[in-house]
């Protein structure tokens, strides 16, 4: 009787050892997908997706949502996101509240996420996101099959200032140039000593190709704010153009 309480104590500890591993096996793919995407780091990330028509991609905030179902649709749409500005996000991430529930060949994955950028100045600087993953096991290899991000920051109540700049970028990103530029203008006019518009728009006149005024208005952001790294990196690249 001992020795088959012993034998299923044994067994116990085995399986939970096992799933335990399979779980930070999980968590690890996830991070990966999370740091290729600031990276920007297409190869990385198209490693971690389950690639075929069943997978889909989803974003929501209050300014903004998307869904996109299948693999080449949400590849296509990632891989212009990278294009539009393809040096890296530099971002100070944080994970935890990481809950991992499996089935057989199945996993849901919940963590919370927040992000800090030391490109921008407070209230700018960071956001946080409740995520949540549906993951597949494919050839002994853990891959993404779904994956929802809710930007939970957005949530909170916006300054004008913040208003305007995620309308801005709403443009920019939306390949809407000349309408960014127009936001982002009164934005300066409104609030001149903030170091974060004049960062965003030095970032609308360089993807404008307007080389001279966006070295004038990061040159200016980063007076105003010396730990602007993010500007001062723009600034040099700007330069040696």
């Amino acid at each position: 009787m001992l020795t088959q309480q012993l034998a299923l104590a044994v067994a116990c500890v085995v399986i939970a050892m096992s799933s335990s591993a399979q779980d930070d096996e999980i968590k690890q793919v996830v991070i990966k997908e999370s740091e290729a995407y600031w990276k920007k780091d297409a190869a990385t990330w198209k490693s971690v997706w389950l690639q075929d028509s069943s997978i889909s991609r989803c974003y929501v905030s209050t300014y903004a949502y998307y869904y996109t179902a299948g693999w080449d649709s949400v590849m296509a749409r990632q891989l212009r996101g990278f294009a539009r500005d393809s040096g890296p996000d530099p971002a100070e991430i944080k994970r935890d509240s990481f809950f991992v529930r499996k089935d057989g060949n199945i996993a849901i994955v919940d963590f919370v996420q927040t992000l800090k950028f030391p490109k921008y100045q407070p209230p700018f600087d960071q956001y946080a996101t409740r995520e949540h993953r549906v993951m597949v096991k494919s050839n002994g290899q853990w891959k993404i099959a779904n994956q929802i991000t809710t930007e939970t920051s957005a949530y909170r109540r916006f300054t004008s200032e913040e208003t305007l700049n995620n309308a801005g970028y709403w443009f920019l990103y939306g390949d809407k140039v000349e309408e960014a530029i127009q936001i982002f203008e009164l934005n300066a006019k409104f609030f001149p000593n903030s170091s974060n518009v004049w960062d965003s728009l030095a970032e609308a006149y360089a993807k404008a190709g307007k080389k001279d005024l966006a070295i004038q208005y990061y040159e200016k952001s980063v007076q105003m704010n010396p730990q602007n790294e993010g500007g001062k990196k723009a600034l040099e690249d700007l330069r040696k153009k």
